[in-house]
């Protein structure tokens, strides 16, 4: 008998259709999701002979419809879960998380993707999912059919534990079964039905990928499966897409990957960020609770620390979820409201075939890139971490990572599975500079006055450097290209004070008429002060343009001053770190074809040393700012993390350097390192801070003392 049984549209249950058990043929029939069929079941079931009911039924099976609701929607009408399968037993339910049914349902709304490629956190329902959807595809759309574990023993569990009690319990699954299957499933071998073949197999096995055709795969636990696949054999999922390509059955393809991440852009982690279009499951930053209504993404990312505890790690009960737009903090109940999809979105998409939700908020999956970029893609990409689970507590968890304390193996294991996210690569999540610390360094509003000279300074500020960030690689990874340029005043109580923060286009606009106009104005003296040095960044294929603007001469507005200009980049490779900072060979400095322009002024430094001043500097709150933070500020502050330096084989394992995940940007951190290289390189900056006075030009440079290695 077909899917979606005409005996079961009117209304007949499917026990008492098949056995002709009415309760004395008087009682109306269950209530069908087909009105018309249900009408037809109240009259006619009442006036027919038994005898005459069996012919009904027959003609119902011939004439109703098949059933092509959401798998949501066919799954709670048909799957039923047992005690051995799950701990509320009974009839399924779609609504059991937050994003379950969006999940689930993501290819039926989308069938032009070729698959979806999950990242999440552990005892999210994922996997029940996946098992309703393959058996919606055995009854709808049935063909060969792949179901890989990582291991052997963890398919067996998939076949027998997981599968065959949701055949079992739900009788129309059951129909469509082979006789000679029912009860006797064979991991390897698979389980024939009406129409196709689900084949169960193993990663460590290259024949379970390669050895028979499938319309459609299934792989779980992929950073496992990937591990499992047996080297010298390629790669898991290039040989499972090209297998799925080359069949030539009818019918959709699809292919479904998930897991819980490991590193930041390595395995699964990497397949979702360059395969598919990296949705995350979001909300609207509640406008009634004073949010900003902007995509607020339930990423870890976004949670932020507002203090340091005892142990000089943050302090696990002042963890807030933060909006990435306004910083408004979110409460562990506004988030459990707010996960929950909207009605409008609700209905728009499922009409009156699901149940309303106790509770409606904004919840939704939204991609990362642009319209454009994200419509290309050929797998949808659904990330969920621990943050969209309404039951549990921010705290809670930000406890459980604070007392794993230094134990990378179970970080990495809270990180991985029980939050869902990725690591950075051999190092710690960042997130040090916690949004109330910025707030602090962030003068009020009436102190960022401007007057004849600019933005006024206080008295003891002695000189003005600037830094400039290059910033030339791929767009939409946290920010655009330009310049990013950081003036910093330096003041002899060893105070820096941030007076501007910009993006410009072009090294001309930099020399032209950013530099010569940028000044301050002293306070009580009135004096203004302009711009002494300006660090640029010289790295990357900029070079040339960079030491070539750094031979000109540039005047001060005003005053006449020359502006100095130094080339700069960090090159760990050709520093040492007790000496973080040094001329680059004279080499380096001179033009390939004009000797006679004499030599730049063109350093090296190392980049751990300087990343690491910079982040005292901010903790230890001798900065402020004095203009307004520019776009992804924060963002770029907190992009680094302390992991072990790599050494030729391995990992150093007693020592730490400041780095960054690949696809990160840090560029407003480093313009501000630029700026105090340049005055301390070239202005006397630590000398000055030790004695009071202004700076003459008959005194030397005074190298920085550095902090090395720490922890």
């Amino acid at each position: 008998m077909k899917e979606g049984t005409g005996h079961q549209a009117l209304g007949i249950g499917e026990n008492q259709g098949r056995t002709g058990e009415w309760g004395g043929g008087t009682s109306v029939p269950p209530a069908s999701a087909n009105p018309v069929f249900a009408a037809l079941a109240a009259t006619l079931c009442t006036i027919l002979a038994p005898c005459d009911r069996d012919v009904l039924l027959v003609a119902a099976d011939a004439l109703e419809p098949p059933d092509r609701s959401p798998p949501s929607v066919w799954a709670e009408r048909r799957v039923v879960l047992s005690s051995d399968q799950a701990a509320r037993v009974g009839r399924l339910s779609s609504d059991y998380k937050p994003f379950t049914r969006d999940v689930q349902d993501a290819l039926y709304f989308e069938p032009q993707k070729l698959g979806t490629i999950g990242v999440k956190h552990a005892q999210s329902g994922w996997t029940q999912t996946l098992l309703n959807e393959l058996a919606c595809l055995q009854m709808r759309d049935p063909g060969p059919m792949l179901v890989l574990a990582p291991t052997k023993d963890k398919a067996k569990e998939y076949c027998y534990d997981r599968l065959y009690p949701i055949v079992r319990d739900s009788a129309q699954i059951y129909e469509i079964v082979d006789r000679g299957s029912k009860g006797k499933y064979s991991v390897g071998y698979g389980v024939n039905f009406a129409g196709g073949k689900v084949k169960f197999g193993w990663a460590s096995s290259e024949n379970s990928v390669i050895g028979s055709p499938f319309r459609c795969a299934y792989i779980d636990d992929a950073e496992a499966c990937l591990d499992e696949y047996p080297a010298g054999k390629g790669d898991l999922f290039v040989s499972a897409e090209t297998r799925l390509r080359t069949f030539k059955g009818g019918g959709g393809r699809r292919m479904c990957i998930n897991g819980h991440p490991r590193f930041e852009h390595e395995g699964l982690h990497k397949l979702w960020e360059t395969k598919s279009d990296r949705r995350i499951w979001s909300i609207d930053c509640p406008v009634s609770a004073g949010g900003c209504g902007g995509v607020f993404p339930m990423h870890w990312r976004c949670v932020k620390y507002g203090k340091m505890g005892d142990d000089g790690r943050p302090d696990p009960k002042s963890a807030t979820l933060r909006c990435p737009h306004c910083d408004r903090a979110l409460s562990d109940d506004e988030r459990a409201r707010e996960l929950w999809p909207s009605r409008e979105r609700r209905k728009t998409r499922y009409g009156d075939l699901v149940p309303e939700l106790p509770v409606y908020g904004s919840g939704r999956f939204v991609s990362e890139l642009e319209d454009d970029v994200a419509r290309e893609r050929e797998y949808i990409g659904l990330q969920i971490t621990i943050l969209c689970d309404p039951d549990v507590s921010l705290v809670s968890v930000a406890k459980k990572l604070h007392e794993a304390g230094d134990d990378q193996a179970t970080r990495m294991d809270l990180l991985n599975k029980e939050i869902g996210v990725a690591a950075p690569r051999h190092g710690e999540v960042a997130g040090s500079l916690s949004d109330a610390l910025l707030d602090e360094l962030l003068l009020e509003r009436e102190t960022q006055r401007t007057g004849g000279g600019g933005i006024i300074v206080p008295a003891d500020v002695e000189f003005v450097t600037v830094g400039v960030d290059v910033q030339m690689g791929p767009t939409g990874m946290g920010g655009p290209n330009g310049l990013y340029i950081v003036a910093v005043a330096w003041a002899r109580s060893k105070m820096a004070y941030v007076v501007d923060a910009r993006l410009l286009v072009g090294l001309d606009a930099l020399i032209g008429l950013y530099l010569p106009s940028m000044r301050v104005c002293v306070a009580e003296t009135g004096e203004q002060l302009p711009v002494s040095w300006c660090g640029i960044d010289a790295a990357g294929t900029w070079t040339t343009s960079v030491l070539e603007t750094c031979r000109q001469s540039v005047y001060a507005e005003g005053t006449g001053s020359r502006i100095g200009l130094v080339a700069l980049r960090y090159d760990p490779r050709g520093v040492d770190p007790s000496q973080p900072l040094k001329c680059a060979p004279d080499n380096k400095r001179q033009h390939p074809t004009r000797p006679e322009l004499g030599l730049v002024e063109y350093y090296y430094a190392h980049r751990h040393s300087w990343v690491d001043r910079t982040h005292r500097r901010f903790t230890e709150k001798r900065v402020r700012m004095l203009c307004p933070e520019p776009d992804q500020w924060r963002v770029h502050m907190n992009a680094n993390f302390l992991g072990p330096v790599k050494k030729q084989h391995g990992w150093s394992e007693d020592r730490l350097e400041w780095d960054k995940a690949k696809q990160a940007r840090d560029d407003w951190a480093r313009a501000f390192d630029y700026a105090e290289i340049a005055a301390c390189a070239k202005m006397d900056l630590d000398a000055i801070h030790l004695r009071s006075g202004r700076w003459s030009p008959d005194r030397g440079p005074v190298m920085p003392e550095m902090k090395w290695g720490v922890a």
